[in-house]
């Protein structure tokens, strides 16, 4: 899949990551990879719905929140999404 979507090749790129995801549901990465290369495609309110889904399967993910965050800005018709971010924080030894 990477290797298509260094070409542009966003058709046969997808498909792959399509694939991947099948083959391993319990990872965000064939998602966020998906994402980008719809986002790459021109279709950033699909990007955000593969960003949305690789969160649901890893909450927390980094790089799906960041994709997510930097394809915002992109959407069209000034759409709008709702992500929800959660933090943990813990302090110890005082």
């Amino acid at each position: 899949g990477i290797v298509h979507l260094h070409r542009g090749e966003f058709y046969e790129a997808a498909s792959e990551f399509e694939w991947a995801r099948k083959l391993l549901p319990a990872s965000a990465d064939p998602r966020i990879n998906l994402a980008i290369t719809l986002e790459r495609a021109g279709r950033v309110g699909d990007a955000m719905g593969a960003y949305k889904f690789a969160l649901e399967v890893q909450p927390g993910s980094i790089a799906a929140m960041q994709g997510a965050g930097a394809t915002i800005p992109t959407l069209p018709n000034g759409g709008s999404i709702t992500v929800q971010l959660t933090c943990a924080v813990s302090a110890t030894g005082f």
